[in-house]
């Protein structure tokens, strides 16, 4: 079930045109990844599955 979730997500950042550098850590239903973005270069996000099954992506600074 993690693993499904995870490339869920995965799959869902893809489509919004991240480049997945690393996935970091699972903390409840946040789920920790290292990105890179054109324009924005390499970020940590923060990517929140909610009630309904959507996701809320957050970008943390470090």
């Amino acid at each position: 079930m993690f693993g499904d979730k995870r490339n869920a997500i995965q799959d869902y950042l893809i489509k919004e045109g991240y480049d997945i550098k690393e996935f970091l850590n699972k903390n409840g239903e946040s789920y920790f990844f290292k990105v890179e973005k054109f324009g924005y270069g390499v970020q940590t996000i923060k990517v929140i599955v909610d009630f309904f099954g959507s996701y809320k992506i957050e970008k943390i600074s470090i």
